[in-house]
């Protein structure tokens, strides 16, 4: 439903992305904030929340590393890293 609205609105390709992602990740937050005040969610589940963040943030730094080095013509850190 948001992307259609988006869409509708004719935002140029970097900016639709933006707005598609801002939107979602806020919606989660506020989701997220609602079941820890309700007490759907515990302290534990938040740690395993903070965890599983790890890893994700890790594959984006690759990845906009693989971006990099690719617009820069060599082998992206990622290619390196899978053949060590």
């Amino acid at each position: 439903m948001y992307v259609t609205y988006f869409d509708s609105l004719g935002l140029a390709k970097g900016v639709f992305r933006v707005t598609v992602s801002t939107t979602l990740l806020t919606l989660s937050i506020v989701r997220s904030a609602g079941y820890f005040a309700t007490g759907v969610f515990r302290a534990e589940d938040l740690m395993l929340v903070a965890a599983a963040l790890v890893p994700a943030a890790d594959r984006h730094a690759d990845g906009r590393m693989g971006a990099r080095s690719h617009r820069a013509g060599g082998v992206s850190p990622v290619r390196r890293r899978a053949a060590a």
